[in-house]
């Protein structure tokens, strides 16, 4: 049992400034999650496309799955159709409907995406 991803870097860093901070994926269904790019740098993120030898299923958000292990679930995003490198924080589906905007796991809660 297995899986196939892409590490970070290989797509995150192309998209590096040092006027960008934030992330915002777009996802079906009108889902959005906002990542740090900070976190997106981290050596754990993987965007997952295959599992077990097959291209990763809709049910485990194929065709392709933003994983942020240091991040709750809702960073974790299913069904990724596109990303867009920010200067400044955008509010995704579950912040725009009252969760926080950025819990870390094993972590002090911030409050905020510009914690440094």
């Amino acid at each position: 049992m297995g899986g196939r991803a892409v590490p970070r870097g290989c797509a995150i860093s192309r998209g590096r400034s040092r006027k960008r901070r934030t992330c915002l994926f777009t996802q079906a269904e009108g889902y959005a999650t906002n990542v740090p790019l900070k976190d997106l740098l981290a050596e754990d993120v993987l965007f997952a496309f295959q599992h077990d030898g097959a291209p990763l299923t809709l049910e485990h958000g194929g065709p392709l799955r933003l994983v942020v292990p240091k991040l709750y679930a809702w960073k974790s995003a299913k069904w990724v159709r596109g990303l867009e490198f920010l200067p400044q924080d955008r509010l995704g589906f579950w912040e725009q409907n009252g969760y926080p905007r950025l819990r870390r796991s094993f972590q002090k809660n911030s409050g905020t995406l510009d914690d440094e």
